[in-house]
């Protein structure tokens, strides 16, 4: 098993990115046989009813984790919520998923919205290595979904 500190912590929903403030987090990779992931992640009290929700959806929700260095690209992964414990008013959230593959054409669809958007120089290569980086979703045509703080 390996495991790895979670530096920031978002759930897709509804077309929309929701960032979750997390005090602290970690994601073991179980090295299993169906490539299965655990992560728990501590954070405020005021999360709860919403990952609460998520927890009862019959299908897997999808986030995305920045894991040991803020620089890093966003992982996605598949996941559900095996629990929710409140731990001197904050909660702590246990999820088991499996990580998420990306298409292999995502920086040509990604590249493309942007130029359709009108950028081009430096802001289009400055945007395009911001936007990489967080990976946003896109659609099948190329264009970037909303994105929202929580």
């Amino acid at each position: 098993m390996k495991t790895f500190k979670i530096i920031t912590f978002q759930v897709v929903d509804d077309e929309e990115i929701k960032t979750i403030d997390i005090k602290d987090g970690l994601i073991i990779n179980k090295e299993d046989m169906k490539g299965t992931w655990l992560i728990e992640a501590f954070t405020s009290l005021k999360y709860y009813d919403y990952l609460r929700d998520i927890q009862q959806r019959k299908n897997d929700t999808e986030i995305r984790v920045v894991i040991t260095h803020a620089q890093n690209d966003p992982a996605s992964f598949y996941i559900h919520i095996r629990g929710i414990k409140q731990i001197d008013g904050k909660i702590s959230i246990l999820m088991e998923g499996h990580l998420k593959k990306v298409p292999k054409d995502y920086a040509e669809l990604l590249l493309k919205d942007l130029v359709e958007q009108g950028l081009n120089g430096a802001h289009l290569i400055d945007t395009f290595r911001k936007k990489m980086r967080y990976k946003p979703k896109l659609t099948s045509s190329g264009n970037e979904e909303s994105s929202k703080q929580f």
